[in-house]
């Protein structure tokens, strides 16, 4: 045998001690159940626990630094973008505030230009020779013709659809102490429908509220439809929120 192959047998042979030592049974200790034991195993032969315990490598300090640049210029990135959304964002609902505060307008101004028109005065006057009946007389001429124009009037709004129909008459009744003359003033009701009991005479009725005033020194009259606000059930001075003034010409409570 040449020097050669001494060298290489010697070799040989210690690998295969190192083998042999690697995996020869050693005392070992188990962490979980304290079994002592001298075993080549890489498990407690007790509970299983395993001798060897693999830690968590963890993050290296330079992949920790990568991982805090990158959180820092998230955030940055987000504060920028909530720096630009957020005012647009509110711009926007600003706008949109503003253009419903601008349709509300709008609306309410078109209510109420509805309601102004509704309510515009009516006059009619009658023949100077009225002048010469007695008082009496002269009183129920006027206010029998006064319900009878209402009555006109109301009619010519169900024809229109600004009322709902039918207009039966037209009640008057003179304000308290101020029956007139010279001034009368009356709240009346058109009214198209009556509220019937078990007797002939009905306990009620329901209609249209209107305003008017009879000026017996000319003589003439004048009236003007009522739009009480929600709530109000009663046309007497008062007792009567208006959503838009009545004109002057037939506001009782002047």
């Amino acid at each position: 045998m040449s020097a050669g192959d001494d060298v290489w047998a010697a070799a040989r042979a210690r690998a295969r001690d190192e083998v042999r030592a690697a995996f020869a049974p050693e005392p070992r200790v188990c962490r979980n159940c304290g079994n002592e034991e001298t075993t080549a195993a890489r498990a407690c032969s007790r509970c299983g626990t395993p001798y060897v315990e693999v830690q968590d490598p963890g993050l290296s300090p330079r992949a920790r630094r990568r991982l805090l640049i990158a959180a820092v210029a998230t955030v940055a990135i987000l504060g920028a973008a909530a720096a630009v959304i957020v005012p647009s964002v509110q711009h926007g609902k600003r706008q949109a505030d503003a253009r419903a505060r601008a349709e509300d307008r709008v609306t309410l101004a078109r209510e109420r230009r509805r309601i102004a028109a509704d309510q515009r005065l009516h006059s009619a006057v009658e023949p100077a020779r009225l002048r010469a009946l007695p008082a009496g007389r002269l009183a129920a001429r006027l206010r029998s013709d006064l319900e009878s124009s209402i009555t006109a009037d109301a009619r010519a709004r169900v024809r229109a659809h600004t009322l709902a129909g039918p207009i039966l008459r037209t009640d008057c009744a003179p304000v308290a102490g101020e029956g007139g003359p010279p001034l009368g003033r009356y709240t009346c009701t058109a009214v198209n429908s009556e509220i019937l009991r078990h007797t002939a005479d009905p306990a009620g009725t329901l209609g249209y509220p209107f305003w008017a005033i009879i000026d017996f020194r000319r003589p003439s009259y004048r009236w003007c439809k009522l739009n009480p606000q929600a709530g109000e059930g009663s046309a007497t001075p008062g007792s009567v929120s208006l959503a838009v003034p009545v004109p002057r010409g037939c506001d009782i409570e002047r």
